[in-house]
């Protein structure tokens, strides 16, 4: 019994300590990115933003036509798209924790190691790689560190909102807080009003996953996975956190939630910077931008 009372003790006091521990670490990151200033897009230039949902093969064509002048920036598993290569994107983003957490496992793994390979093999241009702070010192970063064609780029990851007296966009813009960040394409839109890009179109925003979801018979939500550079075969399997364990579909549809009503205030924050989201997807379930060049479809 004493034993356990000590082992209880021991417990109640490193809890605490555990979780101020993880608060001065936060706030370190956090006075170290207010001295750090992001470089603005100097040349002016747009931006296309490329998701990776099944309507960007619909809309290539549109893409393509607009390339030469803007910048383009990818995200996730888009190196395996055959237009990766053609398309040559100056930037990239991964929010996902599957492609720098160090206990990853299963199709995150797969995912995080299928992306450093073909940036190995493939890459033969300058492509900047956005990341959170805390992928600085993980394996795909220590992988790609001997790459001459890569510069890594960190976000301050801190999306705890500023008191009620700080105008929470300034402190955006000095990237010492950021908007919620549930999904990569927020990452990415956070990035370009940082960056000041007058415009960034997106493509590729279908977000439509809630028309693919299931339970199967153990319980267990399950998905097919959609994209554009799947063909006929898609993947369908049950939807795993980094740890291996699996989202409740409450969970998900709460994770859901964040994300389109994250992008709300990520539209406030573009008018706060004078600068224009356009969404150009043919295919999306996203309302808080202006839709620009889509045609609707089901």
């Amino acid at each position: 019994m004493r034993a356990k009372e000590k082992l209880r003790r021991i417990k109640i006091l490193y809890i605490p300590l555990l979780k101020i521990r993880q608060v001065l670490k936060r706030f370190i990151i956090t006075i170290k990115f207010s001295f750090t200033k992001m470089n603005r897009n100097c040349e002016n230039k747009e931006l296309i933003i490329l998701g990776t949902g099944p309507s960007l093969k619909t809309d290539i064509s549109k893409i393509i036509a607009k390339r030469q002048s803007c910048f383009v920036m990818a995200v996730n598993s888009f190196t395996v798209d055959e237009n990766f290569l053609s398309l040559k994107p100056e930037y990239y983003v991964l929010a996902d924790p599957c492609y720098f957490s160090d206990s990853v496992a299963g199709i995150g793994k797969e995912d995080r190691d299928v992306f450093i390979k073909t940036i190995t093999g493939k890459l033969s241009w300058k492509m900047t790689v956005i990341l959170p702070e805390e992928g600085r010192e993980s394996y795909l970063v220590k992988a790609l560190a001997d790459n001459s064609f890569i510069t890594f780029k960190f976000i301050n990851g801190n999306c705890t909102y500023m008191p009620y007296f700080v105008n929470k966009f300034r402190a955006y813009n000095k990237n010492i807080a950021m908007p919620w960040v549930q999904n990569v394409l927020q990452m990415c839109l956070y990035f370009a009003i940082l960056q000041h890009f007058p415009k960034s179109y997106l493509y590729g925003a279908d977000h439509n996953w809630c028309k693919y979801i299931m339970v199967n018979n153990d319980n267990i939500v399950c998905i097919e996975e959609n994209h554009c550079y799947e063909a006929e075969h898609h993947r369908f399997h049950a939807i795993e956190k980094v740890d291996g364990s699996y989202w409740t579909m409450g969970e998900l549809f709460e994770a859901w939630t964040k994300v389109y009503n994250g992008y709300y205030e990520i539209n406030e924050y573009a008018n706060y910077n004078n600068v224009k989201i356009i969404n150009c997807s043919s295919v999306s379930f996203i309302d808080a931008f202006e839709r620009g060049g889509g045609v609707f479809q089901l």
